[in-house]
């Protein structure tokens, strides 16, 4: 998936629906040469939010720096959600 963004610095989260956590949480993710990271419970980075009427937890994250554009692989098959949190 590719997403355009205009000079972002700040965290990528990958959200979840209750039902898929698990199947993400077992995929990779990759930014370039970056890994996606497992949320800790209970960390700064553990957060829901209301979409579409549905709860989506975090469950995937990476930190970037000044990009413009970025490109997602992922093994994962289904539809997930992006969710961008600028740093301070």
């Amino acid at each position: 998936m590719d997403i355009a963004i205009k000079d972002f610095t700040g965290y990528i989260y990958v959200m979840s629906t209750k039902e898929n956590i698990e199947s993400i949480r077992k995929s990779e993710f990759n930014l370039n040469n970056d890994s996606f990271k497992n949320i800790r419970k209970e960390s700064e980075h553990d957060f829901n939010i209301r979409y579409n009427s549905k709860t989506y937890f975090s469950v995937k994250q990476i930190k970037v720096e000044s990009v413009s554009s970025v490109k997602i692989y992922s093994n994962y098959s289904g539809n997930n959600l992006l969710v961008l949190r600028e740093e301070k």
